[in-house]
């Protein structure tokens, strides 16, 4: 039986947070030792019933591919080190980002970067809006960070083996040439979600959106782009953050009071998701989104920015891509609301089960646990 470590950020209730509980659970159950340790184990809103989790109580500053921020103290230190002696693991697995800082502490020889986001960006032109004379010092600035990440990366990751989510992730670190090895696994959802759809007769919001209210989700599009389509019924919002107050606003300046209605983070959003026509998902970047498949199991339609091989492989009909939108079309954005909402397509669970846990098991027993 093989012991292996998960590390992770903490577990606020993301989408790859999700996704690792529930791979930890299908290991368990496979017979695998498994220990999840965390960098902050506070607020805990997933169901973590036989997970074992340690809380290391650390704090990383800075952003992800910063160096400075990243030190520990020798007390720290000596704790991680005194982990490895007693608990021997197999495989140590690096599942969040701040957590890839701790690899370092650890002298196991078989370890994994699990890469679930994509923070990768060295383009100075999707940095930096108005390339001119007048933004000189805002340029300069951010060919500093660039610099600064690039040396965070390579001291992460050069010679180290990674596991992607999909495709363009894959790619990238090819043609990096930064690492050892590079396996692309696709995200799955737990196996019961496949037994059978769930799509109530009453549908009570046109359109739903599922996630983080932050800046990057752009869920602010989310609201515009219902505003200004032919749906005449409601909008869900599923989750919180820090956008939450300026997103409130919004709906009040587009006078959609009694219209979006703002459920805050769910622990089971397939209530609200079942009983809603369209998802809606207009994130500048999502890494897979694996709520899109979650809601072609519950019998809805989505329309989303194709924003990564992940997201655009999960529509899996000629149909379905009605619903996939070049990457800030708005225009666009909207017609394919309004053509998926009079023309709602359907995909067969049969088709979707290329995303459950069971393929997740034989993909990763079969490249990581072997």
């Amino acid at each position: 039986m093989k012991r292996i470590f998960f590390f992770g950020d903490n577990l606020h209730g993301g989408g790859a947070e999700l996704f690792t509980v529930e791979l930890i659970k299908a290991l368990k159950k496979d017979g695998y030792d498994i220990k999840f340790f965390l960098l902050n184990a506070e607020n805990i809103r997933l169901d973590v019933e036989d997970v074992d989790i340690v809380d290391l109580s650390i704090q990383f500053n800075n952003s992800v591919l910063r160096v400075k921020g990243k030190s520990l103290n020798r007390e720290k230190i000596e704790f991680l080190k005194s982990l490895e002696i007693k608990y021997r693991p197999d495989i140590l697995i690096f599942i969040a980002p701040m957590s890839y800082w701790l690899e370092r502490f650890f002298l196991t020889k078989n370890k994994y970067f699990w890469i679930h986001g994509d923070f990768f960006d060295f383009n100075i032109k999707n940095r930096v809006k108005f390339l001119n004379i007048l933004n000189v010092l805002n340029i300069l600035n951010e060919y500093r960070k660039i610099f600064l990440e690039k040396k965070g990366a390579r001291i992460l990751f050069l010679n180290k083996k990674i596991i992607v989510v999909n495709k363009d992730l894959f790619s990238f670190f090819l043609k990096s040439k930064l690492t050892q090895s590079v396996t692309f696994i696709r995200n799955g959802l737990p196996d019961i979600k496949f037994c059978k759809s769930f799509t109530p007769s009453i549908k009570k919001f046109d359109a739903v959106y599922v996630g983080r209210l932050e800046k990057d989700k752009r869920v602010e599009l989310a609201i515009k782009f219902f505003s200004e389509s032919k749906l005449t019924g409601c909008l869900a919002i599923v989750g919180d953050g820090s956008e939450l107050y300026n997103l409130k606003a919004l709906v009040q300046s587009l006078k959609l009071e009694k219209r979006v209605v703002f459920f805050g983070w769910l622990y089971n959003p397939q209530q609200i998701i079942a009983q809603s026509k369209i998802l809606l998902l207009t994130s500048k970047y999502e890494t897979f989104g694996l709520v899109v498949t979650e809601a072609h199991i519950l019998g809805l339609s989505v329309v989303a920015f194709n924003s990564s091989s992940g997201v655009s492989e999960q529509f899996l009909t000629v149909e379905s891509r009605i619903g996939l939108v070049e990457q800030d079309d708005f225009t666009g954005f909207v017609s394919a609301l309004n053509l998926v909402y009079d023309l709602p397509y359907f995909i067969p669970i049969k088709l979707l089960k290329t995303y459950t846990m069971s393929r997740v098991l034989i993909d990763f027993k079969k490249n990581i646990a072997n």
